[in-house]
């Protein structure tokens, strides 16, 4: 992407002739779009090399592929990417500025690392992912670690020929601002489980939309933030049910404390015909102190009437009985804290294909609790 000197966000959309994100949009209702849109891009170079990295990986350096290593019946390839139909600017504007690859897995199982790394300003990237007869296991690093900098990043995901899809991803003590936006298309008996955790990270938006194409096809979305000082993680979801005989679940969960903002803006949609379907959302919130703020929005929009529709939503603090339980067992406050506010994680990892990804959270409960 060409070199920014003291332009915003703004003004980048204006050149690509897109129109930036509005308040009247629900998705960013709650989102300071006018001081992302007026952020001053600054234009710092970076001297840091490709590290070695372990396994098969593609790394990103502000928007650039920089270095690649892939597994066997893996084919690498520029090609145009055409998103379904949005109005999302970013989206557009990840496509009109950088270079679309395309990553085909055929007859394969696979595991790979995506890397983002982002030193400064304002980078992009696009990329499809097509899995045909494979099993694809995807480990996706994001690196914003600048304050002002910013990585804007969408990714398209086609399967078929009953394939799998699972894919985790990392964004951990960022300072700059992480936009992601991933659509999936699942064709008959294809498969999808993501697993998004958010720690610590400044002003992060995740999107995932679902188009369950084909019937026996299933959907896995579970999300973990965790939040203080000012930190503020977006969940934007969209599960579309075009045909019947799939199925959806969608567990977002996070805490909060000291100014943190969450939201998780959920939906899932039913087409007339997609009958016999099941969809599961639930979004849970646990705040530590009186200061953070929570906006949940599970919404079902269904047409079709044989269907197992369910949604919630709860935000609360620390349940008081738990504790008060362990406690009595001999374990000190603390102690007890800490381990029902496990238990409250530990749901999120709670598949077979995300266990893997289980990160030693005790740095994390004890930096927060």
């Amino acid at each position: 992407m060409t070199t920014l000197e003291k332009e915003t966000l703004k003004h980048q959309f204006e050149k690509h002739n897109l129109s930036a994100p509005s308040q009247k949009d629900e998705d960013w209702l709650y989102y300071d779009l006018d001081q992302l849109l007026n952020l001053e891009l600054l234009d710092k170079t970076s001297e840091k090399k490709l590290e070695t990295i372990d396994g098969h990986y593609l790394y990103f350096k502000n928007g650039v592929l920089e270095g690649h290593s892939l597994p066997d019946n893996v084919e690498l390839k520029t090609k145009e990417i055409v998103p379904v139909n949005t109005k999302n600017s970013f989206i557009h504007f990840a496509i009109k500025t950088s270079q679309a690859i395309e990553l085909t897995f055929n007859s394969c199982k696979a595991t790979i690392k995506i890397i983002y790394d982002n030193s400064h300003s304002l980078h992009s990237t696009a990329i499809s992912i097509v899995a045909n007869e494979s099993i694809v296991s995807i480990d996706r690093i994001f690196l914003c670690k600048e304050e002002k900098s910013i990585t804007n990043n969408y990714m398209q995901m086609n399967t078929e020929n009953n394939s799998t899809i699972v894919i985790n991803e990392q964004n951990t003590h960022n300072q700059g601002q992480v936009f992601d936006f991933a659509d999936a298309s699942l064709e008959e008996d294809c498969h999808l489980i993501g697993l998004n955790q958010s720690y610590l990270s400044n002003k992060s938006r995740f999107q995932n939309r679902v188009f369950m194409n084909g019937k026996k096809a299933t959907a896995r979305l579970n999300g973990l933030a965790i939040n203080e000082d000012d930190k503020q993680c977006f969940y934007n979801t969209h599960i579309y049910h075009n045909v019947g005989e799939n199925e959806s679940h969608q567990l977002f969960k996070s805490v909060n404390k000291s100014n943190a903002l969450f939201e998780y803006n959920g939906k899932v949609s039913v087409k007339k015909d997609a009958q016999l379907i099941n969809s599961y959302q639930l979004n849970q919130n646990i705040l530590l102190d009186e200061y953070a703020t929570i906006h949940s929005r599970p919404q079902l929009f269904i047409d079709a009437d044989d269907v197992k529709c369910t949604h919630g939503s709860t935000t609360g603090d620390l349940n008081k009985e738990e504790i008060f339980y362990l406690m009595s067992r001999g374990l000190d406050e603390l102690t007890s804290r800490k381990m029902v506010l496990k238990a409250f994680i530990d749901e999120c990892f709670d598949h077979e294909l995300l266990r893997p990804f289980t990160q030693n959270m005790d740095s994390y409960l004890n930096h927060i609790i």
